[in-house]
């Protein structure tokens, strides 16, 4: 025992006590981590969606506006088409 202090080394249990308490705080922080990544890709799911959403729409609505205006569209068009 006298030999590890002189020298620096800890005794064996409290390394052991040492490398528990070390891989409990990166498994901490990795799932942190992993938490965090996890609803940055809900997040950019989300907004992908309703980009999506909204250019389905706008192209829903120019087509709609093209054929009114051109002349091709057909009753039921004419019908549901709001300017």
């Amino acid at each position: 025992m006298v030999f590890m202090q002189l020298h620096g080394a800890q005794p064996q249990r409290n390394r052991n006590a040492d490398q528990s308490d070390k891989y409990q705080l990166f498994l901490n922080e990795a799932f942190a981590l992993s938490e965090g990544i996890r609803s940055q890709v809900v997040f950019a799911t989300f907004v992908e969606k309703v980009e999506n959403q909204i250019k389905s729409i706008s192209v829903i609505n120019a087509s709609k506006l093209f054929l009114h205006r051109s002349g091709y569209a057909s009753s039921k068009f004419k019908n549901n088409f709001h300017e």
